[in-house]
């Protein structure tokens, strides 16, 4: 059996990048503070590291097929 040699044959393993998995985890992170808190988007893509609230929307869009507020309206905070 070979051993593995780091973080990087984690990601190889479940076919992914360190980039992506960041990048679902930061969208995870920002599902629940949609869903748990009613901080305004452009706070939350501030808090998670993204470029601008219109990257957060974007990324957010293309993971879950749903805007930010859409996903806030349906499971959280209204």
């Amino acid at each position: 059996a070979q051993e593995s040699r780091g973080l990087g044959d984690v990601y190889k393993r479940q076919g992914l990048t360190a980039a992506l998995w960041m990048r679902r985890i930061k969208l995870r992170q920002a599902s629940e503070a949609l869903c748990d808190t009613p901080l305004p988007l452009k706070r939350i893509a501030e808090d998670l590291g993204f470029a601008s609230e219109a990257g957060l929307h974007r990324a957010f869009r293309q993971a879950t097929g749903q805007t930010p507020l859409a996903y806030r309206m349906a499971h959280g905070v209204r």
